[in-house]
């Protein structure tokens, strides 16, 4: 939601990365890096 709301393009693969992970403690991570990130691509990279 956070990269919709930022007009970033969202890609299936990225979409379904997101939705199949069940770590929340990975999931506030991606949150915290879709806030700045670039492109959605960029939440996965450390």
């Amino acid at each position: 939601m956070v990269l919709a709301a930022r007009k970033l393009h969202v890609s299936d693969d990225v979409r379904r990365r997101i939705e199949d992970c069940s770590s929340a403690e990975t999931l506030d991570h991606w949150l915290v890096r879709a806030a700045t990130a670039a492109s959605a691509d960029d939440i996965f990279e450390d």
